[in-house]
């Protein structure tokens, strides 16, 4: 009986019997509808919202515990725009925002086993870089404006999707992501120069001053390689990183 305890002891000790926290690595990119929420400016009828399409591409570091729950680190190259027109004495008027950030998602991810997935968490985003193109308007052309904005916020992520195809340690997933900042992107300095957008939601009367909040939906496409894993014995203290065949 003692000599079996041993072996069944060196058996637990061996490199088969390491506790495992799995990695993946992955690129991705989103494609989404971008919008600059301020409560003021909805409720002017004589500016108009358009649809504005943004994008972003990077790549993620995941952490897995287990096969169902993982903690998820990103960074993406990003594009937020916005788009209004502007109806005066018969002239049409068009002012495009454009903001260049790069953006840093940190999100809990919970996987089911029918491949679908379900993630919630933060996202950093720097910005680099804002410019405003107005058409027809008295002052024309490009305008850097990146001083009307705050240099980062938060906003709050969900996201879900699923599995779409793959093969051994490599797969392709496909699923929709939602944010939206809670803090206000109009920053407190900057000149507000004519027509900017700064200008505009500080026309309005000081006592119903609103916040500009961003919110974007849309797809995210995954391209996803599971690496690999550390291992620990559970006799030492020995540790070993160990690639997926």
């Amino acid at each position: 009986m003692r000599k079996l305890h041993i072996l069944l002891l060196l058996f637990l000790c061996s490199e088969y019997s390491y506790s495992q926290l799995f990695f993946d690595l992955g690129l991705k990119g989103h494609l989404s509808t971008t919008w600059l929420i301020n409560a003021n400016v909805f409720e002017d009828t004589e500016i108009i919202h358009k649809p504005s399409m943004g994008h972003g591409i990077g790549g993620k570091l995941g952490i897995n515990f287990n096969e169902d729950y993982q903690i998820v680190g990103e960074v993406l190259v990003a594009n937020f725009n916005q788009k209004f027109s502007f109806s005066e004495s018969s002239v049409i008027k068009s002012k495009l925002i454009e903001m260049n950030s790069l953006d840093i998602p940190i999100l809990f991810r919970s996987n089911s086993s029918d491949g679908g997935y379900f993630e919630i968490g933060t996202q950093y985003s720097m910005v680099k870089q804002v410019n405003e193109t107005l058409a027809n308007f008295d002052t024309k052309g490009q305008q850097e404006n990146s001083k009307d904005f705050d240099k980062s916020y938060f906003s709050a992520l969900i996201g879900f999707g699923g599995y779409m195809l793959g093969w051994d340690n490599f797969g392709i997933s496909l699923g929709f992501r939602f944010t939206y900042s809670f803090i206000d992107l109009v920053s407190a300095g900057g000149t507000g120069s004519p027509w900017s957008y700064k200008e505009m939601v500080t026309s309005f009367p000081s006592e119903s001053y609103k916040a500009t909040n961003a919110f974007s939906a849309g797809l995210v496409l995954e391209f996803n390689y599971d690496l690999g894993y550390f291992a620990k014995s559970p006799c030492g203290n020995r540790r070993q990183f160990i690639l997926f065949n």
